[in-house]
């Protein structure tokens, strides 16, 4: 596997990283993947506002942001520096995911590789971030499009999840990881690179004691997570 470069483009008026790379099977055109975050939630179609809100204590107000509201402009007061031009959309929506993925194969992007926090939250109930992502493999079935996970190490510590110790921490990636594998990595639209299965890292930190405040994990951990599961996946 040959890495050519790392660049940056813009998606959905987002500043995205994107890696290239040359494959054996596609040895004249790199593959490029768009970083992309599948977490937004409308009320009508999640049951709440996911991502356009927000609204945390000890922020002040004037940082607040209630999209139920609209602006003097006309358009919702949603939390991002730029606005949609369909206006604020649901990841799980599968009309927006069709958008989404024909944009992005016209401009010549081959994967998606999706923020992803994990099946369920502290308190069991499933996260709107792995809800959207099956509803974006789904999709990318339908239009020859790939989709992986970009896994932060942050979600198997609290606040993310209930763990008292980094053993904890490790066994939860651990079972998260293999259930990820099951779950989507077999789905033909599961980006894979030599027959392996892509994960990536959101943001390597390397711990560098063994305090469950340090919210990711050592290389030594990384092993203990994937188990069996090493040679099968393209961890990067």
């Amino acid at each position: 596997m040959n890495m050519k470069r790392l660049a940056a483009i813009i998606l959905g008026g987002t500043i995205l990283p994107f890696l290239t790379m040359s494959m054996s099977w596609c040895a004249d055109k790199p593959l490029i993947v768009a970083h992309y975050m599948g977490w937004f939630g409308l009320p009508e179609l999640s049951g709440q506002w996911y991502q356009w809100k927000f609204a945390l204590d000890g922020v002040d107000m004037d940082k607040h942001h209630y999209p139920e509201f609209m602006k003097l402009s006309g358009k919702l007061d949603i939390a991002s520096d730029h606005y949609p031009l369909i206006g604020p959309y649901d990841s799980a929506d599968p009309a927006v995911l069709e958008y989404h993925i024909l944009l992005a194969k016209e401009a010549g992007i081959d994967a998606f590789m999706i923020n992803w926090y994990g099946f369920k939250n502290d308190k069991g109930e499933p996260r709107q971030e792995d809800r959207c992502f099956a509803a974006l493999l789904s999709v990318a079935e339908q239009l020859d499009f790939k989709v992986c996970i970009n896994f932060d190490d942050k979600c198997s510590f609290p606040p993310f999840q209930n763990t008292t110790n980094r053993r904890d921490a490790v066994l939860s990636s651990k079972k998260t990881i293999e259930e990820v594998y099951r779950k989507y990595m077999h789905r033909p639209s599961y980006l894979k690179i030599n027959g392996k299965a892509v994960l990536s890292n959101f943001g390597w930190a390397y711990a560098t004691s063994d305090s469950i405040a340090q919210t990711s994990f050592k290389a030594q951990e990384w092993r203990d997570i994937f188990g069996e599961l090493r040679d099968r996946i393209f961890f990067m």
